[in-house]
C-alpha cells in the first residue's frame, strides 16, 4: 500500500466519522430541558460555576437557578433529565468537572430511591439513553455510562447483548424518526442554549395547581435497589479520592409509604457513610391549616392544593419557594460567592425577571382562554 492509498484511507474515515457524528446528532432522544442545560453548561466562562445539582425531573421542576443567583448571585447550574438512572450519576459528576470547577455537587435523592432498575428494565434503558444522547459524542464519561447501561442491561437479560453499538450510534435505534410527521432534520442538529438555565417551563404545568393528596410518613424502613447502594459507594470513593462536597436533596413531592420507608433507609446509609442531607419532603416543610395566619410558613412550606401540578412535581410557584429556602440554606452554610456584577456571568443576569413575567403572560391567556 503506498502513501496515496493510506492518504485515502484516512480521508475516507474522516468523512465516514464526520457523517456518522451527524447522523447520531440528528437521531437520538431529545430531552429539552436536559439537552439545553448541557448546551448552556458547555457554555459558561470557565470557573464561573460553584455547585451543580445533578438528578432527576424533580431537580429541574424544583430549582430556578437565575432566581438563586437573583437572590444571592450564587451560580448553582444543574445536569439533570427525567429519572436518570443511578448508575450514571458517577458519569454525570465527571461531566460537571470537564468543564467547571464546582466547589459542590448536590444529589438528588429520587435517582437512588424511586427508581428500581429491576422492576422497569425496559423503561430504565430508555431513560437511559436520554442521558447518554445528551452528553458529548467523543465524552469518556459518555463512553463509560454506554458500558454502565450495557451491562447492567444485559443482567437483566432485556435483549441488551453484551455489545450494543445502538447506544453507541443512536441512528440504529432511531433511524425511523424520518418518517415522523413533525420531523424535520435541520431543526434536529445541535442543541439551543437554555435560556432559564436549566429550569423547565411550560405553558400549562408551569401554571396549574393540582390539589395533592397528603403524604404518608412512615417510621419503618425498606431495602432499595441493590445497584443504588453500590453506584452510591462508587461515588463517595470517587468524591473522596478528589476532594468533592456532597449534598443530598430530596426535592418536595407526594411520598407514598414505601417512598418514605425507602427515605428512611437511604438514610440511614447517608448517616452511616457520614453525609449531609435535606429532606424537603419532611413534615416540617408541608404547609398545613395551622399555618394560615403565618406569614413566613406560607413563604417557605409547600401547599399541596397550590404548588403542585402532578404528584411529583411543583408548579413555578412552588419552584419559587423551594429555591428561595435552599438558597438561603445554600448561603448559610456554603461559601459560594455572589457573583452580582460579574462580568463572566452575563447569561444568569435579568432571566429570572424574563421569567416571571412569561409566567404572569401565561397566567394572563389561561385566564383569558377560561372566560371565553
Amino acid at each position: 500500500m503506498n502513501f496515496k492509498q493510506v492518504l485515502k484511507i484516512i480521508f475516507f474515515m474522516l468523512i465516514l466519522g464526520v457523517i456518522v457524528y451527524f447522523l447520531c446528532d440528528i437521531f437520538e432522544i431529545k430531552n429539552s430541558y436536559m439537552s439545553k442545560g448541557y448546551a448552556s453548561y458547555k457554555n459558561f466562562e470557565e470557573d464561573t460555576i460553584d455547585a451543580v445539582f445533578i438528578g432527576t425531573s424533580g431537580v429541574n421542576r424544583s430549582w430556578i437557578a437565575v432566581e438563586a443567583f437573583d437572590l444571592y448571585g450564587m451560580t448553582v447550574a444543574t445536569l439533570s433529565t427525567d429519572a436518570l438512572p443511578c448508575w450514571i450519576t458517577l458519569d454525570m459528576i465527571k461531566e460537571a468537572y470537564r468543564f467547571q470547577n464546582p466547589r459542590l455537587i448536590i444529589l438528588d435523592m429520587r435517582m437512588f430511591t424511586k427508581y428500581d432498575p429491576s422492576k422497569y428494565p425496559e423503561l430504565s434503558m430508555t431513560r437511559a439513553r436520554r442521558a447518554i444522547d445528551t452528553l458529548d459524542f467523543f465524552s469518556p464519561n459518555r463512553i463509560d455510562a454506554i458500558n454502565r447501561t450495557i451491562k447492567l442491561g444485559s443482567t437483566y437479560d432485556i435483549g441488551v447483548s453484551r455489545f450494543d453499538p445502538s447506544f453507541f450510534f443512536s441512528f440504529i435505534q432511531y433511524h425511523e424518526m424520518w418518517s415522523e410527521d413533525d420531523f424535520e432534520i435541520f431543526s434536529e442538529i445541535g442543541s439551543p442554549t437554555a435560556t432559564y438555565l436549566g429550569f423547565y417551563v411550560n405553558k400549562n404545568k408551569s401554571i396549574r395547581a393540582e390539589s395533592q393528596k397528603k403524604s404518608k410518613w412512615s417510621d419503618e424502613y425498606m431495602e432499595i435497589a441493590p445497584i443504588a447502594i453500590e453506584c452510591l459507594d462508587e461515588i463517595l470513593e470517587y468524591c473522596d479520592e478528589n476532594n468533592i462536597e456532597l449534598l443530598f436533596v430530596d426535592t418536595p413531592h407526594t411520598l407514598s409509604s414505601s417512598d418514605s420507608q425507602r427515605n428512611n433507609e437511604f438514610c440511614r446509609l447517608l448517616d452511616e457513610r457520614n453525609q449531609k442531607y435535606i429532606l424537603y419532603t419532611d413534615p416540617e416543610y408541608v404547609y398545613t391549616a395551622e399555618d394560615a395566619d403565618d406569614p413566613e410558613a406560607i413563604e417557605s412550606k409547600f401547599n399541596r392544593k397550590k404548588h403542585y401540578y402532578d404528584e411529583n412535581h411543583l408548579n413555578f410557584y412552588g419552584a419559587e419557594i423551594f429555591t428561595r429556602i435552599f438558597a438561603k440554606y445554600l448561603k448559610e452554610n456554603y461559601d459560594l460567592p455572589d457573583h452580582t456584577g460579574d462580568e463572566r456571568c452575563p447569561e444568569w443576569v435579568g432571566k429570572y425577571t424574563k421569567l416571571q413575567k412569561l409566567i404572569a403572560t401565561y397566567k394572563k391567556e389561561t385566564k383569558a382562554k377560561s372566560e371565553n
